[in-house]
């Protein structure tokens, strides 16, 4: 069973960077027409925060949080595509 195509795992240094990396994905999809969201979980607390568009899934982790779920060990064996923007 597929969940999604594609996943997208980036984090931010603090709350208030994973706040405006979140804010950035919403608005750049606005503006390039893309996909609406699902649904979005976890941004009040914006340690770890979902972001569901059905044929892709964003994940932005704190650091931290990110370290502590272990999200890539999870997903190990699946194709890696390393984006260094």
């Amino acid at each position: 069973m597929a969940i999604t195509d594609w996943f997208v795992v980036v984090s931010g240094d603090n709350s208030r960077q994973v706040q405006s990396i979140v804010e950035k994905v919403e608005q750049g999809l606005t503006e390039a027409d893309g996909p609406k969201p699902i649904r979005i979980e976890g941004k009040s607390d914006a340690s770890w925060v979902l972001m569901d568009y059905g044929i892709f899934v964003v994940h932005v982790f704190s650091k931290e949080s990110r370290s502590v779920y272990g999200l890539g060990r999870l997903w190990s064996d699946a194709v890696r595509m390393e984006l260094d923007l």
